[in-house]
């Protein structure tokens, strides 16, 4: 329901969720009722950047406190889904009309980068959205939620040692 009221395509156009893009928000949303993680993995071409996206929108929209963190296969591409974001929760007029009450703070603590914004009900000094890429030095631990999407690349699976990205506990 949130995806169809908010979301749009490229074009601009209101999206129309897939069967499959419902069962994954259900999937996840029962997943956090019981405090498990949850991962999603989908087929090439069905959405799941997108439906992270507004699934992770949805997310703000319910707590606007929340601490999301992007991590992408790079930087760039992080930027990329944390300005997607924000375009939302600044400018869309579909969001507005449902959401006027979140805002973006553009106070002192609310210093907006390029990978990073916080809305006025962010907690502490936190982001509500920072994105980064796997191998940067500061994901961060104070994350309510991170949102993984793609992460493995053809080139980062040749140029990098596999267990530069697994957690000691893993390797052993």
């Amino acid at each position: 329901v949130f995806t169809e009221a908010v979301w749009k395509d490229p074009n601009g156009q209101r999206v129309r969720c897939a069967k499959i893009h419902e069962i994954e928000s259900d999937f996840l949303d029962r997943a956090r009722a019981r405090g498990v993680p949850a991962v999603l993995l989908a087929p090439y071409g069905t959405g799941k950047t997108e439906g992270g996206l507004a699934y992770c929108l949805r997310l703000l929209s319910e707590q606007p406190s929340m601490r999301l963190g992007i991590v992408c296969d790079k930087d760039e591409h992080g930027i990329d889904r944390a300005q997607v974001l924000l375009r939302y929760v600044e400018g869309d007029e579909d969001y507005r009309r449902l959401f006027p009450e979140i805002e973006v703070d553009h106070g002192q603590r609310g210093r907006r980068t390029l990978y990073k914004f916080r809305l006025k009900q962010t907690k502490g000094k936190d982001a509500a959205v920072e994105a980064s890429g796997i191998f940067a030095s500061g994901t961060g631990s104070r994350k309510d939620v991170f949102f993984f999407d793609d992460v493995v690349t053809k080139q980062n699976a040749i140029n990098e040692p596999a267990d530069a990205v697994l957690p000691y506990s893993a390797r052993t």
